[in-house]
């Protein structure tokens, strides 16, 4: 628990000193240099936390690093061999420089961590009206998978620098970082639907493709199984069919509470800032992939390309609610505690609370 409250502490401190710039300059926190905000200092805060860990921390920590200390025997010849099981080229070819710059492992994590924080920081940035509520719900919900899922999270960091290119409506430019993202972890490739759902009303089309996703799994999971496993035959899905079915479906009933919640507030949030709409799509995607955990538990690996983004409209919400002259003080003290509620219930009950140990002074 030292580590949340470092990271929270860190984060207020940080948060305060840009309010106070944004008092001080009579500019939106969005409209200023983003490496001239407390909040970069923030970004590089996380990037070093997640960076210098050690390697109990993550479940898949340590092989990353073992993968990493094996490329002395891998040549560049090997990892762009077109019979490669997985055609993630650019991560390997990554690691494989990395480890020719230097054979410290601490560089190799810090590197894909600080390009995560980066990108995760500059859309925070820019999409956020309350930083601080992204940061403390990133935290909750999904720093468990950040520091495990390293090649998802590197291709993840490419998608949330595309999202210019989604909302300016650049087809070509946006395809090619979800190409480039793919060659990190294949999963990527299911962004491309964001570039179609990002300007969608919400309305029954964003409820029937939720609705359709439980059925295909509560009602026919025999049938969407083999589908997925027999049908579509991807091999990157195969590698997840004999994972725990069972290990994230409360994760998904509390993000659709997340879901309902935000949707409640939809159009005054909306009506704020018509960039929320972006927001709402990805988080009606994201759950919509994640409600397929009960046949395939990885999907919410898959849903996290889209779910990221809940981190930034759970932020708006209720900063908007909050500042809403128009709602009673009882209203928003309800509201907080129902958000912080369903937060900590997640966090403490569901997810197991990360386990946080340094260890650049001790391995």
């Amino acid at each position: 628990m030292l580590m949340t409250w470092i990271y929270l502490a860190s984060l207020a401190l940080c948060y305060i000193v840009d309010n106070k710039m944004t008092r001080i300059t009579k500019t939106e926190q969005r409209d200023r240099n983003f490496f001239m905000t407390a909040q970069m200092i923030f970004v590089i805060y996380l990037g070093c936390m997640m960076g210098f860990r050690d390697l109990s921390v993550g479940a898949d920590t340590k092989s990353y690093v073992e993968a990493f200390e094996q490329m002395k025997h891998t040549t560049f010849a090997s990892i762009f061999d077109s019979d490669t099981r997985a055609k993630e080229y650019l991560y390997n070819a990554v690691t494989k420089i990395l480890y020719m710059w230097t054979e410290n492992r601490f560089v190799f994590t810090t590197f894909f961590a600080m390009a995560f924080s980066m990108a995760y920081g500059y859309t925070v940035h820019k999409l956020s009206d309350n930083y601080f509520i992204s940061y403390v719900v990133l935290l909750v919900l999904y720093m468990s998978f950040i520091i495990s899922g390293m090649r998802q999270v590197a291709a993840m960091s490419i998608l949330l620098l595309s999202y210019p290119f989604i909302k300016k409506r650049k087809f070509i430019p946006f395809l090619l970082c979800v190409a480039l993202a793919y060659f990190f972890h294949n999963t990527s490739v299911i962004f491309v639907i964001a570039y179609f759902m990002a300007n969608k009303k919400m309305g029954w089309l964003q409820i029937s493709i939720i609705a359709a996703a439980l059925i295909l799994t509560y009602a026919l999971p025999n049938v969407t199984t083999k589908f997925l496993y027999e049908t579509i035959a991807w091999e990157r899905l195969e590698n997840y069919q004999s994972y725990d079915k069972t290990l994230n479906v409360s994760g998904f009933i509390i993000k659709m509470c997340i879901f309902v919640f935000n949707l409640y507030h939809y159009k005054a949030v909306v009506k704020k800032n018509e960039n929320n709409l972006f927001l709402y799509n990805m988080s009606a995607l994201g759950v919509a992939l994640e409600a397929f955990t009960v046949i395939m538990s990885q999907a919410f690996r898959m849903s996290m390309y889209f779910s990221i983004f809940d981190t930034i409209l759970l932020a708006n919400v209720v900063q908007d609610f909050e500042t809403n002259k128009q709602n009673k003080y009882s209203e928003k003290i309800l509201t907080f505690v129902l958000v912080v509620g369903l937060l900590a219930i997640y966090y403490f009950i569901i997810s197991q609370p990360l386990v946080y140990k340094m260890g650049i002074f001790g391995g």
